[in-house]
């Protein structure tokens, strides 16, 4: 995750990723990253590059591709939404520039939470000239599913989230984002989409833990502040990334007490600690998932106090 800056505020955005943030992944840094995953995790099938949105520092994009081609580490794609894709020429050189320093294929988001910031003939541009220059096999459309619905909007305007959500209709609006989009019930989502869903007591949510979650060895993110993120897990630090060997092959939780309280009693673990020592109450609403319950315990901990260095980073919560 070479940034949280983007160029959009979207309602779904797993990291609250926006246009305030402003720190992007130091090149030596990327270096150390990369260097300890060759050795560490040798067997691993490869890592892309993602913001937030790495198109809004293209020349730090760049450099980065080339620093993962240099080192050997399998470089799958580059993320973007497009939204930089004004005109074809400068859509057609710097997918040029990327493609002949190595880049293998490019993922292009589509989406009504995109689209709310986003005019579809830039999105469209960018598709269309990305598999020109990568081949059709080798640009990835997130999803298709929307692309080929939004097509029936006015391309060159920006549809509001509201206006999307009359014109097709809450229930099959929300059965879409989690179908066909896979939405994560966590981040800026869970304050802005949670309307959409059925909400539950907290108690729901009690029976099981998140170690598989920690654990798993299927998407982390590494990001600007060298933040090592396991699977979707926004706002929360298993350790630095620039000692990957403690991560690895030691014992990530300790040390950390909220990361051990949720990998061996889950939120309900969770909850017992934020309403004995920082005076937290659920929300009489309920929650949609067990990962916005942990949030949502965890945004009002980091606002009571900072003494826990795994709710990183901080600005992750001021941004939600």
């Amino acid at each position: 995750m070479l940034s949280y800056q983007c160029s959009n505020s979207c309602r779904h955005c797993i990291y609250a990723s926006s246009p305030r943030w402003k720190d992007w992944m130091l090149e030596q840094d990327l270096i150390r990253y990369l260097d300890q995953i060759r050795k560490y995790a040798p067997n691993q099938r490869g890592i892309h590059l993602s913001g937030g949105e790495p198109f809004l520092n293209f020349e730090a994009t760049l450099r980065a591709v080339e620093l993962c081609i240099e080192s050997g580490v399998p470089l799958q794609y580059v993320e973007t939404n497009g939204y930089w894709c004004e005109t074809n020429d400068l859509t057609a050189y710097q997918f040029n520039l990327l493609r002949e320093s190595g880049l293998p294929a490019i993922l292009i988001s589509v989406s009504p939470f995109h689209n709310e910031f986003i005019p579809f003939e830039r999105t469209n541009r960018a598709i269309n000239i990305a598999r020109e220059i990568y081949g059709p096999y080798n640009v990835l459309i997130y999803t298709s599913y929307f692309y080929q619905q939004l097509q029936d909007y006015n391309p060159q305007t920006k549809i509001p989230f509201n206006r999307y959500l009359n014109t097709i209709g809450l229930e099959k609006a929300a059965h879409s984002f989690v179908e066909h989009y896979g939405l994560v019930p966590c981040g800026r989502a869970v304050s802005k989409l949670s309307h959409l869903f059925q909400k539950k007591p907290a108690e729901t949510f009690f029976n099981n833990n998140c170690l598989a979650e920690f654990t798993s060895p299927e998407h982390i993110h590494i990001d600007p502040y060298g933040n090592y993120i396991a699977s979707f897990c926004a706002g929360i630090s298993l350790g630095d990334a620039h000692r990957l060997e403690k991560i690895f092959k030691g014992n990530p939780f300790q040390e950390r007490p909220i990361l051990e309280i949720l990998a061996t009693s889950g939120v309900e673990g969770l909850l017992k600690l934020a309403e004995d020592q920082f005076d937290f109450q659920v929300s009489s609403e309920g929650y949609i998932a067990k990962c916005h319950l942990c949030q949502d315990i965890r945004s009002h901990i980091v606002r009571v106090t900072d003494q826990f260095e795994e709710l990183k980073p901080i600005e992750f919560y001021s941004y939600l």
